[in-house]
């Protein structure tokens, strides 16, 4: 049985290039974004899935963990990797803009990681990617 990933924040940028890595070192993966602006070109029917969602939703987090099981038969890995920044000077840093950076950068992790810990067999990790370093960095032990 091949290793199964979750990729939040799959469909550009650094999920993108962890997707495609993923794949070419032959492990499955369900992709996760809010558009699917860009898929990998590696990916086939086979060892890849893609779900559009909003990971500021706890639900849509069971649904990733969940659909790896349903079309993989296993979940080894959970990458964390969405999330968003805009600069703002304090000044215009409202409620609403505070509880969407949040919602997408923190919370979602917890989401991520709950979920996963539901599926994901003792001695493998969750990851998290850090954004301003781009390095791939284990967190916490499931």
């Amino acid at each position: 049985m091949l290793n199964t990933a979750v990729v939040t924040g799959g469909s550009k940028g650094i999920g993108l290039s962890i997707v495609e890595n993923l794949l070419s070192n032959g492990w499955n993966v369900v992709s996760a974004s809010r558009t699917s602006s860009e898929l990998p070109k590696s990916a086939n029917n086979d060892n890849f899935l893609h779900i559009e969602g909003d990971v500021r939703n706890s639900d849509f987090h069971e649904k990733l963990a969940k659909s790896a099981i349903d079309k993989f038969s296993s979940l080894n890995a959970y990458v964390n990797n969405a999330g968003f920044s805009e600069w703002r000077s304090l000044e215009m840093i409202d409620d609403v803009f505070l509880n969407q950076i949040f919602e997408t950068n923190i919370f979602s992790y917890f989401y991520g990681c709950k979920a996963a810990s539901k599926y994901i067999k003792p001695g493998y990790r969750d990851w998290e990617t850090d954004r301003k370093s781009t390095r791939l960095n284990s967190s916490h032990r499931l």
